[in-house]
């Protein structure tokens, strides 16, 4: 496997999906993308809930594949996003979820092509 993901983890899933783990990972990949835009709309939108749950939905989805830098940034947004009481304090935080943001984005980006790269290996 690569840097970013853990083998022993993919590893267990893929034996445990059997026929759907290339499946798996495209929807992954799909709704993985998909929460990340819903987070940048809910720092745009100073929508905390938009912010955190999306967040927590792709931490444990990383988790289970083992994708540590995903998980790694999706876990910080989720306890920044979390601490967050009012308008103010989602002020205060802004810039660092929005750096934070990026750190997942990037992230995903640059697992992308190493799950499509296992996805059709597993079609093999």
């Amino acid at each position: 496997m690569g840097a970013m993901i853990e083998s022993k983890d993919l590893e267990f899933i893929k034996n445990v999906m059997g026929d759907r783990f290339g499946m798996m990972l495209e929807l992954f990949i799909q709704d993985g993308n998909k929460y990340i835009r819903t987070i940048k709309e809910g720092l745009a939108e100073n929508d905390v809930e938009k912010i955190r749950s999306p967040a927590h939905t792709i931490k444990s989805s990383a988790k289970q594949i083992g994708i540590k830098a995903i998980y790694e940034a999706a876990e910080k947004i989720e306890e920044v996003a979390s601490q967050i009481q009012d308008q103010d304090q989602l002020n205060h935080y802004y810039g660092e979820l929005s750096s934070m943001h990026e750190q997942l984005r990037a992230s995903m980006e640059a697992v992308e092509p190493e799950l499509r790269a296992l996805m059709t290996n597993n079609d093999a």
